[in-house]
């Protein structure tokens, strides 16, 4: 069988090769508006990353001299954080405070006595109170699993219970108040009350207390006879001079319980030094009268007597004795805890339980020759009593929190104390019976870490500058942080805008910025370099190439020198309200900012690049997809045109072809 050729399919002309060739060569402007937009894709891309370098520079540069600057930040540091921790806010005034934290803020947890896993609580209404605050729900009966859920639903934010599993068959109850403060007391009200009571949670005490009234009728002597002791009562409170002594009786005596405490406010004044003795003037004897005789006058002559040589009397000695509470019982006389050392007046709580068993008396006696001792109160009471209950196994009690703060002493219902210092909250987290010193400062780290944001931002945009506007591969070698990727993209954008004078005059500008002075508050401080800032911070070593081309450097160590110096002068650098308008005008930070601004915001310098090359880039895709739509038809016009050429080149091969046949034909037929 012969070949079969179908025109336009298949070809014995080789006339696909022939239309691909045409084709290819009409590919040429196709190729080169595909170049064009390749490389108007590259400027896009490097304008972005442009753009955005800028953009962070511009925010290490605002963060430097805006509104939330770090000059502001403060620091607190405690030299004991185990006891106090602090935070602070822009507001906190600098300064060291000296802190002791004598008793932290607590809340009821009251636990209960075992009970059996199948304890059902009786139907009714239930209400429990924390301070002024209520929680209270009604109950129809169930297990105490059941009630806890039901009491944790309602007492959201305020109170909480749970259970503690005892033994296989026993658990306990864990009945804890949310909130701190002896303001925040947990009292239980109507079936909450019998509940309590039945569980053990708290038990009925007879309330027993003693308070000392300041008056002559219920003051009685002591060492020495009451007329004697000096003492005086003032505006109902009871002073004691040196050398004094009374007891007040306590009546009815008091069973001492275990958590009964014995509280006293009290002030020591310190007396002034008595007048130093003279020597007495001896005896005055009248004058002799004189005598006139034949006009003259003779004056009688002073009576004078020989005294003994005086001596003064020795200085009493000095006595301090910090030992003034005494608790007395069946004429057994126990000393109390000494007095702390001031600051004064303060008020002093003495656990008794530990000391005696009772009281009918309690004694005082001021022993010191140069203190006066006032009392203002003087209080016998068991603090976990709670109108007429007791918790009867308190994990914790409501309790404030107590602390000397510049020998000033406080309490607060929480932990967290935000209005002792300005701008500074205290986090309280033990007791110490030693000072702990609190330390609020500049934060420097912060303030020296944004420095050297703004600074790494800038060489940064600076570096890819220098890649865009030059065609040294240098430039890029250079640069030891670029990673591998960061490297084979610059160098495929290297001098992509060789020539571009909107680039090397943003360089320029930039540099000149840092390089100026600035007006500060210290005269004798203006350039960046002074605080270790500059193109050439490090010196000394042979001839670096790098300095060149506008990147910084810090010197830490002059840069520290500077944030221990005076950190304001550093601010004024960085931005300066310089004609007193409450606004920062001036500065290396905020005239980076100003700069790259007219470049970087919206309709700047950078987005009318990038709108021109969108506009480029759209129209370019257009003409390419006009031109491959071209070239389609182009191909298929060729197609065409081949197949009919092939078409009558078959139809004039056959016509020959019959005509040699008939010829041949002829021939045989006259032979």
């Amino acid at each position: 069988m012969s070949d079969i050729s179908i025109p336009g399919v298949t070809s014995k002309y080789n006339t696909e090769e022939l239309v691909g060739k045409l084709v290819e060569a009409k590919k040429v402007p196709l190729t080169r508006m595909e170049d064009t937009l390749a490389s108007y894709r590259k400027q896009q891309e490097a304008w972005q990353e442009i753009a955005t370098l800028t953009s962070k520079v511009r925010e290490s540069a605002k963060r430097l001299y805006g509104f939330e600057n770090p000059f502001q930040e403060k620091i607190a540091e405690s030299s004991d954080e185990r006891v106090l921790t602090a935070s602070t806010t822009r507001e906190a005034l600098e300064g060291t405070h000296r802190i002791e934290v004598t008793r932290l803020a607590a809340a009821d947890r009251f636990l209960s006595d075992p009970v059996s896993e199948e304890y059902t609580v009786p139907e009714g209404t239930y209400t429990f109170r924390i301070g002024e605050e209520e929680v209270s729900f009604s109950f129809s009966g169930g297990s105490i699993e059941d009630f806890i859920a039901r009491l944790n639903r309602r007492g959201e934010g305020l109170l909480k219970a749970s259970i503690v599993r005892q033994s296989p068959t026993q658990e306990v109850l864990l009945l804890e108040s949310l909130k701190t403060g002896k303001d925040a007391a947990l009292a239980f009200e109507g079936a909450a009350r019998e509940l309590a009571v039945e569980l053990g949670l708290i038990e009925p005490v007879p309330v027993t207390s003693f308070e000392a009234r300041f008056d002559e009728a219920h003051i009685a002597s002591w060492e020495t006879p009451l007329e004697e002791s000096g003492h005086r009562i003032v505006d109902s409170t009871l002073v004691l001079p040196p050398g004094s002594s009374l007891q007040l009786p306590v009546s009815p005596p008091v069973k001492v319980t275990p958590r009964m405490v014995l509280e006293v406010t009290l002030d020591v004044r310190e007396l002034e030094e008595p007048p130093q003795p003279t020597p007495p003037p001896g005896p005055s004897l009248p004058g002799t009268e004189g005598v006139t005789l034949d006009g003259v006058s003779v004056e009688g002559a002073p009576s004078e007597v020989p005294l003994p040589q005086w001596t003064p009397p020795p200085t009493p000695p000095r006595v301090d004795d910090d030992q003034v509470l005494f608790a007395m019982k069946n004429g057994r006389t126990v000393p109390l805890t000494p007095l702390d050392r001031g600051p004064f007046p303060k008020t002093i709580t003495i656990p008794l339980s530990s000391l005696v068993d009772g009281l009918d008396a309690i004694a005082l006696r001021n022993r010191n020759t140069h203190k006066e001792i006032t009392i203002s109160s003087l209080r016998i009471y068991d603090p976990s009593v709670r109108a007429d209950f007791i918790p009867k196994h308190p994990v914790s009690q409501a309790q404030d929190a107590e602390l000397l703060l510049d020998g000033i002493p406080l309490t607060r219902p929480t932990n967290d104390i935000e209005d002792a210092i300005p701008g500074t909250t205290l986090h309280l987290h033990d007791t110490s019976d030693r000072t702990v010193n609190l330390s609020i400062r500049p934060d420097k780290e912060t303030i020296k870490d944004t420095i050297i944001s703004f600074v790494g931002q800038y060489n940064r945009l600076m570096a890819y500058l220098n890649i865009y506007t030059q065609g040294d591969e240098q430039v890029i070698s250079e640069i030891g942080y670029f990673t591998d990727e960061e490297r084979e993209g610059a160098k495929e954008k290297l001098g992509i805008f060789r020539g571009d004078m909107t680039l090397t005059q943003l360089r320029n500008k930039l540099q000149t910025i840092m390089m100026n002075p600035y007006e500060t508050r210290d005269p004798s401080v203006r350039l960046l370099a002074q605080i270790g800032i500059s193109t050439n911070a490090t010196r000394g070593g042979p001839f670096d190439r790098t300095k060149l081309r506008g990147y910084l450097e810090i010197d830490e160590k002059v840069l520290d020198a500077a944030l221990e110096k005076d950190i304001l002068v550093i601010k004024d650098l960085f931005g300066r309200d310089s004609d007193g308008d409450l606004v920062v005008d001036t500065g290396a930070a905020f005239l980076t900012e100003e700069t790259l601004k007219q470049y970087g915001s919206t309709g700047g310098v950078y987005d009318i690049r990038l709108n021109t090359l969108k506009t480029k880039i759209n129209a370019t895709n257009k003409e390419i997809e006009d031109y491959k739509e071209y070239l389609q038809d182009y191909e298929v016009e060729l197609r065409r045109k081949y197949g009919m050429m092939e078409g009558m080149l078959e139809t004039l091969e056959k016509n020959s072809q019959e005509i040699e046949n008939f010829s041949r034909s002829l021939s045989n037929q006259n032979r």
